[in-house]
C-alpha cells in the first residue's frame, strides 16, 4: 500500500508497560479457547495501546506544531495510577466488533487526562472526540462472527472471574503514527509528553 508522505494517520495514547502486555497475551490466549480458528484478528502485543484521541490524516508539516501543543497541554498534568480489568466488547456482547480489556481509574483522572490531550488536538483531528470515553485495551476483532460463536464469546466476557491484568503509573503520554499495509497497522511513536 502506497504511503503518502504529506500525511501521517495519527493518534494520542497511552503504552501499557511490557508487564501488563504479558497479562493482557494470557487473556488473548483464554479467548481463544473460545472462538473457532481464525475467528478473529488479534491485536499484536508490540501493538497494544489506550487511546486517547484518533486523529486521522495530519499534515506531516504540522506535526512539530501538535507535538508542542501536546507538551504544553499536558505539562505538570501530573502522573497517575490506572487499573486494567474485566473484558468486554463493542458495541455490545450480541453483535461483537471489539473485544477489549478496561482501563481505569478511581479519582477520574485518565477522564481528566483524555479532555486535556482533546484540547489540544483541536484543529488537528479529522472527526470530533467521542460522545463518551470508555478506557480501554483492544485484544480482538471479531471477523464475521457467528450467532453461536457470538453467544459463547457472551458467557465468556460475563462469567470470566478475570484478575487484574495489571495496574502501573501513568508517566506520560504518545503520539503515534500508524502506518497501514497488507500485514496490518505498524505503529510508530513520534513523541512523549511528559505529565510531571
Amino acid at each position: 500500500m502506497s504511503l503518502d508522505p504529506k500525511v501521517s494517520r495519527l493518534f494520542v495514547a497511552i503504552v501499557p508497560p511490557d508487564a501488563v502486555r504479558v497479562m493482557l497475551i494470557a487473556a488473548q490466549r483464554e479467548l481463544e479457547q473460545v472462538w473457532p480458528a481464525n475467528s478473529a484478528a488479534w491485536t499484536k502485543p508490540e501493538s497494544m495501546h489506550l487511546t486517547l484521541r484518533f486523529l486521522g490524516n495530519v499534515e506531516s508539516t504540522r506535526i512539530p506544531e501538535l507535538t508542542e501543543k501536546l507538551g504544553v497541554r499536558l505539562a505538570g498534568f501530573g502522573e497517575f495510577a490506572v487499573v486494567c480489568e474485566r473484558l468486554g466488547c463493542f458495541p455490545d456482547l450480541r453483535d461483537p466488533r471489539v473485544v477489549w480489556a478496561s482501563v481505569y481509574d478511581t479519582d477520574e483522572r485518565l477522564a481528566h487526562l483524555h479532555g486535556r490531550v482533546d484540547e489540544a488536538v483541536q484543529g488537528f483531528a479529522e472527526q470530533p472526540a467521542e460522545e463518551r470515553f470508555v478506557g480501554h485495551i483492544t485484544l480482538a476483532r471479531p471477523k464475521q462472527i457467528k450467532r453461536f460463536t457470538a453467544e459463547q464469546l457472551a458467557q465468556f466476557v460475563e462469567h470470566a472471574e478475570t484478575p487484574r491484568l495489571g495496574e502501573w503509573r501513568v508517566l506520560s503520554v504518545a503520539l503515534i503514527r500508524s502506518q497501514l499495509s497488507a500485514a496490518g497497522a505498524s505503529y510508530t511513536e513520534l513523541f512523549h509528553a511528559n505529565l510531571r
